[in-house]
């Protein structure tokens, strides 16, 4: 449409031109009238024609230019509108165009932000992940603690019932050591390490004769023993304290009423999570035992430097037991004759098998049998002798063996054959 107003313009300038070509020529023309006024006519009307006609035309295209113009005016009209709407939009763009550089800006530092906010929060989640690790293994740790403590408490309430029950099994045997001590002349002691204390039982106060109000500890309960056996009773009691070595020994003290007795000690440790901490035991007026011991070391004595010979035997008639005086008239010694019956041994094929029998048949009935027999030395020579064998009893009147005393009277029975012989002759 721009293009358009340049050609309008000149097509005006080319009519404007053609009528000014059509006055000039109708000016020569009116000038050569006179030569040919019929042919001027002529040619006058023709130009009138062709003018009239050229000035329609001229008419026409002035209108058309009009309308042209106008719409070209219209059209510049818009042209500058839309310049102006496009300069506008230009405006409009280069503002949004800052905008938007100003927006990609802001966005530019948005997304340096949001990556330093990524860097950060990927620090720290390798800080968190570090940090739920290092808590996973607290948290092992803390359940094997646990666990531990668990299975720590389970054992501390397995040794609280173990300890109520072995101070209950305690009071009960106190009560029936008690009981038996009173019946065994023998009490219990106890040693607290930690509280530095010894206790008595009631039979131990009667053992060494003390009042009731009598405190005892371990340095006055050493005064007691005489000086033979103190040394004795400090080193095991040091022992058994330090390294829990239990020991059962025999010793003298001589009580508060200056009596000198024979008592037997026992003690062990007791100990809680490896450690020790009481010293218990038992106290034992063994008085009469030694007496006896002595008694029968005596007789033992005095059995072995006898000139009879004197033997035990079992209930099956085996030998237990025989003195010096055995093996000097039967030449059998002490290994050789233990665990060894009487009869495979001694008996000889010379006395009636009834005789044995008798001998026996009387034997098991609780009676002694005295009389003589004839025995057979290891070397199988023939001895008569005189014995007597007493049943031995025990405390509910059974035999639990015999004892036998004999007596070589070999040569007193020949002395007598001799003395016999000579009679009858």
């Amino acid at each position: 449409m721009i293009d358009q107003e340049p050609t309008n313009k000149k097509l005006t300038t080319e009519l404007i031109k053609a009528n000014i070509e059509n006055a000039l020529e109708l000016e020569a023309v009116s000038k050569n009238v006179s030569t040919s006024n019929d042919k001027m006519e002529k040619q006058v009307a023709e130009l009138i024609v062709a003018n009239e006609v050229n000035a329609l035309e001229l008419i026409v295209v002035n209108k058309e230019l009009v309308v042209r113009d106008e719409e070209s005016d219209k059209r510049a009209e818009e042209l500058i509108n839309a310049y102006q709407e496009l300069k506008e939009t230009d405006q409009k763009l280069a503002f949004q165009k800052e905008e938007k550089e100003k927006r990609a800006a802001e966005l530019n530092m948005v997304n340096k932000e949001l990556a330093f906010q990524y860097e950060e929060k990927e620090k720290r989640s390798s800080e968190l992940i570090i940090a739920n690790k290092e808590l996973i293994f607290q948290n092992e740790e803390k359940e094997k603690r646990a666990a531990e403590l668990m299975i720590a408490n389970k054992e501390l309430a397995f040794q609280n019932e173990e300890k109520e029950k072995r101070a209950i099994e305690l009071t009960e045997s106190k009560k029936l050591l008690e009981e038996t001590g009173r019946l065994g002349n023998h009490g219990g002691w106890e040693f607290d390490i930690a509280k530095n204390e010894l206790s008595w039982s009631d039979v131990v106060y009667q053992i060494h004769e003390v009042e009731p109000d009598y405190h005892p500890s371990i340095e006055s309960s050493f005064m007691f023993y005489v000086p033979e056996s103190a040394p004795l009773i400090s080193e095991a009691m040091n022992q058994v304290i330090k390294e829990g070595k239990p020991f059962d020994i025999d010793l003298q003290l001589i009580t508060a009423k200056n009596n000198r007795i024979w008592v037997r000690v026992l003690a062990q440790a007791y100990c809680i999570n490896g450690e020790i901490v009481k010293i218990g035991g038992m106290f034992q007026d063994i008085t009469e035992r030694k007496q006896s011991e002595e008694s029968l070391v005596k007789m033992k004595k005095a059995i072995d430097t006898s000139g009879e010979v004197i033997f035990l035997t079992d209930q099956e008639g085996v030998f237990t037991y025989i003195n010096p005086a055995f093996t000097s008239l039967y030449g059998f010694t002490s290994n050789e004759i233990i665990g060894k019956t009487t009869p495979r041994i001694l008996h000889c094929d010379e006395l009636n098998k009834t005789v044995y029998e008798d001998f026996w048949e009387t034997l098991l009935k609780g009676d002694e049998v005295r009389g003589e027999l004839i025995n057979k030395k290891k070397d199988g020579t023939l001895i008569n002798i005189e014995c007597s064998s007493t049943p031995i009893f025990d405390e509910d009147n059974k035999i639990i063996g015999f004892l036998g005393i004999q007596r070589d009277i070999t040569e007193r029975k020949s002395a007598e054959k001799a003395l016999n012989n000579s009679q009858q002759q």
